[in-house]
């Protein structure tokens, strides 16, 4: 797929084995530079790889970043000959009357809430590590991107998981930035069972930026108020920018949430956060 000033942009399987197609799907946008570019895995909300997330994924190509955006409600699957009978199902009963197996789609709208919620409330911990691993798998086999500059973006839901892989991947991902990322410092309205990932932090090595509307009923002063303490005493480098009159998604313009200053603001501010974090070393050479 052209772009103006990428590369390329579109999907990719994140699996190196291609004998087995479409295993991790991902969206993909390299930027047009000379040397490897610093990288972003971008993590999606409960509405899933809408084309608003390609479209931001594209934005942060064109501004530098080899921008990476996974499926996060992908499952394997594969018309190839020679492939597994399991993996070839979900094609070819998704047709079927009252089906029920595995889901196909990946991208819902505001009347679809229900749904998205249902997908987003089956990812396990498990299976988004295992996708996260995939990402940064790739990142380091893709001549054009830097492994050593990643950065997680991630929106609403993308954001607790953004938040908590940061957690988890230590010195492999410089920094976070979440945006209206809910159940970080409470329980999961998705996920209640799981852990709170700001218990994780002694393990974060990023430096994090969060952005929060002051009126999301979810991301509440609680929520941001045990963020801010608790990496405030461990002393971590961290921002919480708070936008008055914002809801939760201010940030995507198919939301009536939308609020085009504070997104613009957000933009800003992430793309200087990100080039700062981000930075090559003085002296550094290309891969």
């Amino acid at each position: 797929m052209s772009v103006p000033g990428l590369l390329r942009a579109g999907m990719i399987d994140m699996e190196p084995n291609t004998t087995v197609v479409q295993q991790f799907p991902a969206h993909e946008a390299v930027p047009d530079a000379a040397a490897p570019s610093p990288a972003v895995i971008l993590l999606h909300d409960v509405w899933g790889l809408t084309p608003e997330i390609r479209a931001l994924a594209n934005r942060f190509g064109r501004e530098g970043f080899f921008a990476l955006a996974p499926n996060l409600y992908a499952h394997p699957f594969s018309v190839a000959p020679g492939a597994p009978p399991w993996m070839s199902y979900p094609m070819g009963v998704a047709a079927e009357e009252g089906w029920g197996g595995f889901p196909v789609r990946s991208s819902f709208r505001r009347p679809e809430a229900e749904e998205a919620k249902a997908l987003g409330a089956g990812l396990s911990r498990a299976r988004l590590s295992e996708i996260i691993a995939r990402a940064t798998g790739h990142l380091a086999l893709a001549s054009a991107a830097d492994p050593a500059r990643i950065a997680l973006v991630g929106l609403g839901m993308g954001g607790r998981i953004g938040f908590r892989a940061a957690c988890e991947l230590g010195d492999g991902v410089r920094s976070v930035v979440v945006y209206s990322g809910t159940g970080i410092a409470s329980r999961s309205s998705l996920r209640s069972d799981e852990t709170m990932p700001i218990l994780e932090y002694e393990a974060l090595r990023a430096a994090a930026l969060f952005f929060y509307g002051e009126s999301d009923p979810e991301g509440g002063r609680q929520e941001r108020e045990a963020v801010e303490r608790v990496l405030a005493s461990a002393g971590m480098p961290h921002e919480i920018v708070t936008f008055r009159e914002a809801g939760r998604d201010f940030f995507d313009e198919s939301s009536p949430d939308f609020r085009i200053a504070a997104s613009r603001e957000a933009w800003e501010k992430t793309l200087a956060f990100l080039r700062r974090t981000l930075a090559a070393p003085a002296g550094s050479s290309p891969k």
